[in-house]
């Protein structure tokens, strides 16, 4: 299936109103990056005589994610046969996945409404400029997978807050926060001494103590605690846990990456009583 980007003087001249869309991928991509994608689309409006009636705009999200609001009102706009034209910078702004491109052009081709995009050579086939963005898309997804497993591989934190107990320094190191480890300690106790999660909580929650996030302990944060490989020094991660597109099974331990709070015997201990509870408290 061959889809045509409007790039010939004969189809511009025909055409006068465009909407423009622009994307960032992430929260750390440059905050003018929109700006500077507008602006270059606004340029190439004015150079070729287009009148810009509208902006759509997604920040921080996936090229790889078609569940964008942005997305989600120009298309809605497109079928009501309020655009005749979408201009953007690159067809990665508008999609990293094949199949989704391909739906969403279909769509488009049938609304009536051409694409232009400023940073692609005056060619007629558009499906190669969306195989271009899928192929980069993987690689961009492999190099970020690559670059968190090399940090925790030196026992570096990968994202997310630290666990209770840990605060992170200068080189994204854990290192224990010594009031939190010691109700980590406490856990650990009452929970081999034969309480249920729920009863570990309660008690805790009597001592005064708060959790991470200022609240109540419950039985869930008790469990996600004595769930926690890291209380015994080993840094694990999961690649898949987290990152989008980032599809690896694996499973790293870095022994010694953290330093411990509880010994590994009683860690052990724990999971053998939830594995042997019948009730998972």
């Amino acid at each position: 299936m061959r889809f045509n980007i409007l790039q010939d003087k004969s189809q511009s001249e025909a055409m006068k109103e465009v909407a423009i869309y622009t994307r960032t991928s992430c929260r750390k991509q440059n905050p003018d990056s929109l700006r500077q994608q507008e602006q270059a689309c606004r340029h190439y409006a004015e150079k070729y005589g287009y009148q810009v009636v509208k902006v759509y705009q997604d920040s921080a999200k996936s090229g790889t994610n078609s569940d964008r609001d942005g997305l989600h009102q120009m298309m809605a706009d497109a079928k009501n046969g309020d655009l005749q034209a979408i201009l953007l910078f690159d067809i990665s702004r508008l999609t990293r996945n094949y199949r989704d491109g391909l739906i969403l052009l279909l769509l488009l081709y049938l609304y009536g409404v051409q694409i232009i995009s400023v940073a692609a050579p005056p060619i007629k086939d558009f499906t190669s400029l969306l195989l271009l963005a899928d192929y980069e898309s993987d690689l961009i997804g492999q190099k970020t997978r690559t670059g968190l497993e090399a940090a925790a591989a030196k026992g570096r934190h990968t994202g997310g807050k630290p666990p209770f107990g840990y605060r992170l320094d200068e080189n994204k190191q854990l290192v224990i926060v010594p009031g939190e480890a010691k109700i980590v300690k406490e856990i650990f106790n009452l929970y081999l001494s034969g309480l249920s999660m729920e009863q570990v909580a309660s008690k805790i929650n009597k001592m005064g103590k708060a959790s991470q996030a200022g609240r109540n302990f419950t039985r869930f944060s008790v469990r996600d605690i004595l769930d926690n490989e890291k209380y015994t020094g080993n840094y694990v991660y999961h690649p898949s846990a987290g990152h989008a597109g980032l599809n690896s099974n694996s499973k790293i331990t870095v022994p010694g990456g953290c330093p411990a709070i509880i010994t590994a015997a009683d860690f052990e201990a724990a999971k053998r009583r939830r594995k042997g509870s019948r009730d998972g408290k």
